[in-house]
This record gives structure tokens, C-alpha cells and sequence, in this order.
């Protein structure tokens, strides 16, 4: 008896964190059907209201939570006595939402059947209220939250509160924010935007006011998107900056350049600032991609090129529906008119901080400039996602010649080859080669 009493004991221990919810067809999930041809009408309306005569019912075999995984298996069913499957299951995420008082997550979730697009998934758990729900009875409880379009494009709404369908969200633990296309600008994936347009945006220099130092920054237009959702007007928008620095090159030893290149995003609710974190993304992976990306620095006369390197933080698509992040992951080192880059990565997700592969080249001639190149393939589906990621080249430069005269005007030119994409589209929004500056420095300084 003792040893069965001790087998259950480990076994208990052994029972992973799993939030159960065991449905009956006595516990549908009451919703609304929402035809294709009254969505866009109804999601930019200021009342997110659906038809009442509408009425549809999601009836679940089998939800549960497991941390930050969910699962979701049922049917459902409209007036007219049409069936759809449906077994939907991925992961969850902390909402942006969060940041203005709610206790919300949300799901990237596919359908295994094939029914239908996940457009939305939220679990709301708490009694804040929130403007957005379809049902504003609903509002102000604690909810879940299910949005599904067939193929046809019609919409199907389902909302309930958490304790009708027997889920403990306080058992939900996530770790990583939810991308905003699933998130607080779902809607991006279903209606069609206002506007699409490209502005200026006014060059500045940021130089740093250090004798022997020269730099400068510069900014492409901004690319943007309006949207109207639920009465609100929303504005996503992107540009890149390149800054770039010399310093001046001493007549013995070496100085250091670099230039880097980062995706600056901005999102405006109601003309308000409302995130940093809009759709857009520098470069492009997989079908997407148009165009290699390059990064370079030419340098002036009398300027040898003796090591380069590049580093950066960066999303890399290696596989169908799976981006790695990798902080701070080094490169391998490249030299002017080398072999096209060959991305060595590391697959982690915090800070990563390793040696650099140095290679030391001797140019030989007088001919200049020479140049540090950063080279990126399109193949290597290596792009920028999120607001001030960068990738950036280091130059170790020095004197080629120490017994010729001081040059005090020697010109270096930055200039990076880079486009940008909205998430889902094919045909970049901006596109810019050569995008960048000169910069005047000292070489053979005394």
C-alpha cells in the first residue's frame, strides 16, 4: 500500500502545469457571423456592433492552457444548420495592451483543419474596461476573445466571459511580447488601408563635437499606412537612419570608422504616439526579398582598409514560420571586393557576445579608395523587424603612405542599399541604393 501511495505521489509531482477546461455542448460559445461584404463597414465603425439575426456557436471538445500554449478543438454552427470544424492550437503572448492597465495575451494560432485564418485571440483577465469588444456587455469582464474568417472572407465573432468556459487565465505564464499583426493591429490583416503613402522626412545632422571625430546621420522618407478601426485612427509608420563615423588617420598606427543602419518605427493613435512597434521591416526574408543588402564606407586617399567586421541585432527566417532573433551576433569578417558574406548565426534570444573573426588584407597598389563592405545575400532571409534593431560595419583604417604630405580634406562616402516592406506584402514600400553621406576627415595626421 505504501509503495502505491508513493507512486502516486511522483506522479502528481510529475503532471505538468496544465489548465484544463472540459466543455459540454451545454457550454457553446455564443457568436456572430459577419458577412464579407459589411466587414470593412462594421470594423471602422465607431459601434463595433454585429448583426443580431446573425447568430452562430462554437461548441469545444477540447480547450486548454498549458503555460503559454493553448489548444482548442470543436465545431461550430450556424441557424441554417452548416458545420465547421475547426482544431486551432499555438502559442500565447503578452499583449501590448498591457501597458494601458489590462492582464491580456494573445494567441498566434493556425487551424489544422484548414476552416479558417485565426485573425484574433485574446484573453482578457480583468474588469478593465474595453472599448473594443463586439459584445459591451462584455467589456468590462473578464473574457476570451476569437475571431475567425473563412475563406469566402466572412467573419466569425465569438466573446464570452472566462468563467462561462471554465479557463483559470491566472495560470497563463508568458515570457516573449506578441507581434503587433496578431496584437492590437490585427485588423491590418483583414481590412484594407486608407492610405498608403511616402513623406519627407527632414535630414539632421547629429555630429559628435570631438576634435578628430567626424560623423553625421541621415534619415529616408517615411513610409506610412492609415488605418480606421473602431472609430480610431491609426498611423503606422517607418524610415531608416545611417549614421556613420570617421576618425581621423594618424601618419603611425590606426584609427577606426564605422556605420550602422537601423529601422526607426513609429505607430500614432488619434494622432497621438501610441507604440513603436508597426508592421514594417527592413529587408525582406524568403519570396519577399527583391535585393541583397549592402553597407559600405570608401575611403579617401593615402587610407589603407587593414580589417573589417559587422555586427548587429536581427531576425533570420530559417525555416517555414520560425524567426530567430540574434542580439549582438557577430559575422564573419569581410574586405573590399571579397567573397559574398557567408552568415555564420548563433540561434539565441538574449545578448549574445563572442569573438569576431578577424582578416587582416593588404591591399596592395596605390589605388583607392579602398573599401569596407558589409554584404548580405537575399538568400540568407536575414532582416530588421523592430524599432532601432541595426546592423552595423567597422572599419580599422591607417596611413598607406606615412612620408606623404597631411591631407586635411580627405572624403569618405558612407552608403547603404536596403528596402522597406509592409509585413505581408511583396513589393517594398521604399527602396534606396547608396542611401547616405560624405564625411571630410584628416589622413597621415600628425
Amino acid at each position: 500500500m505504501n509503495k502505491i501511495l508513493f507512486f502516486l505521489l511522483v506522479l502528481a509531482l510529475l503532471i505538468p502545469n496544465v489548465v484544463y477546461a472540459n466543455p459540454t455542448n451545454s457550454e457553446s460559445i455564443s457568436g456572430s457571423f459577419l458577412d464579407e461584404t459589411i466587414v470593412e463597414q462594421t470594423l471602422k465603425s465607431g459601434e463595433l456592433k454585429v448583426p443580431q439575426n446573425k447568430r452562430i456557436k462554437l461548441h469545444p471538445d477540447k480547450l486548454y492552457l498549458d503555460n503559454n500554449l493553448i489548444e482548442l478543438e470543436g465545431y461550430i454552427t450556424r441557424r441554417e444548420g452548416a458545420v465547421k470544424k475547426l482544431n486551432l492550437s499555438g502559442q500565447l503572448y503578452d499583449s501590448y495592451t498591457q501597458k494601458e492597465g489590462f492582464d491580456s495575451y494573445v494567441g498566434d494560432l493556425s487551424d489544422q483543419s484548414e476552416n479558417f485564418q485565426v485573425l484574433y485571440f485574446m484573453i482578457k483577465n480583468d474588469n478593465v474596461d474595453y472599448k473594443y469588444a463586439f459584445n459591451q456587455k462584455l467589456s468590462d469582464e473578464k473574457i476570451f476573445m476569437l475571431y475567425l474568417q473563412d475563406e469566402d472572407g466572412n467573419l466569425y465573432i465569438f466573446e464570452e466571459k472566462l468563467d462561462q468556459i471554465n479557463i483559470d487565465a491566472s495560470k497563463i505564464n508568458t515570457t516573449k511580447k506578441a507581434q503587433s499583426n496578431i496584437d492590437y493591429l490585427w485588423f491590418t490583416n483583414v481590412l484594407e488601408p486608407d492610405e498608403i503613402g511616402k513623406s519627407k522626412n527632414n535630414n539632421y545632422h547629429d555630429s559628435i563635437g570631438i576634435a578628430s571625430v567626424n560623423s553625421d546621420t541621415k534619415v529616408s522618407p517615411i513610409v506610412y499606412r492609415d488605418w480606421t478601426y473602431g472609430g480610431d485612427e491609426f498611423r503606422e509608420s517607418a524610415w531608416a537612419k545611417v549614421y556613420g563615423l570617421v576618425n581621423d588617420v594618424p601618419q603611425y598606427g590606426s584609427s577606426t570608422a564605422q556605420t550602422d543602419l537601423r529601422l526607426q518605427e513609429y505607430v500614432y493613435k488619434n494622432g497621438e504616439f501610441y507604440s513603436n512597434d508597426s508592421n514594417y521591416k527592413l529587408q525582406a526574408a524568403g519570396s519577399q526579398a527583391q535585393r541583397d543588402i549592402e553597407g559600405k564606407i570608401a575611403f579617401g586617399y593615402n587610407t589603407n582598409v587593414n580589417y573589417t567586421y559587422w555586427d548587429g541585432e536581427y531576425w533570420v527566417w530559417n525555416e517555414p514560420n520560425v524567426a530567430i532573433k540574434l542580439k549582438l551576433a557577430t559575422g564573419l569578417s569581410l574586405w573590399s571586393n571579397g567573397p559574398s558574406l557567408g552568415l555564420e548565426l548563433v540561434q539565441a534570444e538574449e545578448k549574445y557576445s563572442g569573438s569576431s573573426n578577424y582578416t587582416t588584407y593588404y591591399p596592395e597598389g596605390d589605388d583607392f579608395p579602398k573599401n569596407g563592405v558589409i554584404y548580405i545575400e537575399k538568400e540568407k532571409d536575414l532582416y530588421l523587424d523592430n524599432h532601432e534593431e541595426k546592423l552595423f560595419l567597422i572599419a580599422d583604417i591607417s596611413t598607406a603612405k606615412s612620408s606623404a604630405t597631411t591631407n586635411v580634406s580627405t572624403s569618405a562616402e558612407i552608403g547603404w542599399t536596403f528596402d522597406i516592406f509592409y509585413y505581408d506584402e511583396f513589393e517594398p514600400d521604399d527602396s534606396q541604393t547608396n542611401f547616405g553621406f560624405s564625411l571630410d576627415y584628416i589622413s597621415n595626421a600628425n
